[in-house]
């Protein structure tokens, strides 16, 4: 394992310890903690999902062994992390995490992205005045007439 893979192990960990529940990190967790960066996961993708269960703990929705981490990052029959998906979409979909308990700190394990960086592309002068951009926007009034 990368060591940089295992410090981001390690914090994540840490940080999982001292805002939800004290675990021993075995071989076992390392390996759940290596499966779940792999398939794309991330600290902020992590205490989201958190703070979305913590909010459905208080309303009587879930229960606290939801928190756990071997529930957390639970295989569904297709290999992936079928619940912890779920939940990391609700938590998103309600967006207004920054209410609930705040943790200790921020995980610092920052997401990823799946897909590789885009070189930038220097900026061209835009002149809306043009006729080509006049008869793109008009284009785009009457789509957009068409889509009511």
């Amino acid at each position: 394992m990368p060591s940089d893979i295992k410090a981001r192990i390690e914090a994540l960990h840490e940080w999982y310890c001292e805002n939800v529940a004290r675990v021993r990190l075995t071989p076992e967790i390392e390996r759940l903690w290596l499966e779940w960066f792999t398939a794309g996961y991330c600290g902020p993708d992590l205490r989201a999902v958190l703070l979305y269960l913590r909010r459905q703990i208080s309303y009587g929705k879930r229960n606290q062994g939801a928190t756990k981490l071997r529930n957390l990052f639970a295989r569904s029959e297709d290999g992936s992390f079928g619940r912890f998906d779920e939940d990391l979409g609700l938590a998103r979909a309600q967006g207004n995490l920054k209410l609930d308990k705040p943790m200790t700190r921020t995980p610092d394990a920052p997401c990823i992205p799946s897909v590789p960086s885009v070189p930038s592309v220097p900026s061209v002068p835009y002149s809306a005045e043009t006729p080509e951009a006049a008869a793109a926007l008009a284009e785009l009034r009457a789509l957009k007439e068409t889509l009511r």
